[in-house]
């Protein structure tokens, strides 16, 4: 008995499993996203984590190296720079599509620049597309008309930009969700394209919602694990299916839960074959 209950104690006494020795583990990779998430609009992103989720929904022109951080294709195969590092032609893949099936287009690249433009959108970080020839301009109303912003589809699977100076820096700007193509045809089905309050990813049902509403989920503080709050029987006092621990209505909602639901709810966005 004396052994037994000594075991226990030493059990009791361990140091609980940390996120990062789960994730070795199983080989899950955990990301901190902090506050709730602003919304799941890549074009009115605002903090570090609706960064990060807009990063992991969508994809732009080039991604990152995961070790140098250096340009590398993304929905682009490949591009070509000119001489005077003003004029970029990128080529698109071509199996590249939107979630619901329809071919991810270069002109979805322009009208998604012109859409982040639009003033009335009111995109923070509208600014970083003002290296851009002619950007700022549109963005400021200085201009009516977006034939002129250096922004142009030849044909379906090739997009060139033209910059009002050349910026070494460019192919980084392209990884912030402000330069990351939106679905319009999606977001068209939901309002106004280019206005505030367009619910196409915030709409009743969609992670957004889902997210805000607290109760839906419960996350024991002992270990993190993510308890469905339909899963638990009402009126009786549930325990954590991994370590035992009480789960009371005051545990908190877990940042990775939030990505979690985004990553699985969210209606249209990019994919492409991995690793291509």
């Amino acid at each position: 008995m004396c052994f037994v209950g000594s075991l226990l104690l030493l059990s009791a006494c361990a140091p609980r499993e940390t996120l990062v020795q789960q994730g070795n583990r199983e080989a899950t990779l955990h990301k901190s996203i902090g506050p709730d998430l602003a919304g799941l609009d890549p074009h009115l992103a605002e903090s570090l984590g609706d960064i990060q989720v807009h990063s992991a929904l969508f994809e732009g022109l080039v991604a990152e190296d995961p070790r140098t951080l250096a340009p590398v294709p993304g929905v682009a195969a490949r591009w070509d720079v000119s001489a005077d590092g003003l004029a970029y032609t990128f080529h698109l893949r071509p199996e590249v599509k939107w979630s619901d099936g329809r071919p991810l287009l270069a002109g979805d690249f322009v009208a998604s620049v012109r859409r982040a433009l639009t003033p009335s959108l009111g995109a923070p970080n509208a600014k970083l597309l003002y290296v851009v020839l002619n950007a700022e301009a549109y963005h400021r109303g200085q201009l009516a008309d977006f034939s002129t912003v250096g922004v142009s589809a030849p044909d379906d699977r090739t997009l060139r930009i033209t910059l009002e100076y050349p910026a070494a820096h460019f192919l980084s700007l392209l990884t912030h969700p402000v330069w990351f193509p939106v679905p319009l045809h999606a977001i068209a089905a939901s309002g106004p394209v280019d206005t505030r309050g367009n619910r196409w990813a915030d709409a009743p049902g969609t992670p957004r919602e889902r997210v805000a509403t607290y109760p839906a989920l419960v996350v024991c503080e002992e270990c993190d694990v993510v308890h469905h709050r339909a899963d638990l029987v009402e009126g009786q006092q549930a325990r954590c299916t991994r370590c035992g621990a009480l789960l009371g209505r005051g545990h908190r909602l877990d940042p990775q839960a939030q990505l979690a639901l985004a990553l699985a709810s969210l209606i249209v966005f990019v994919i492409g074959n991995v690793g291509d």
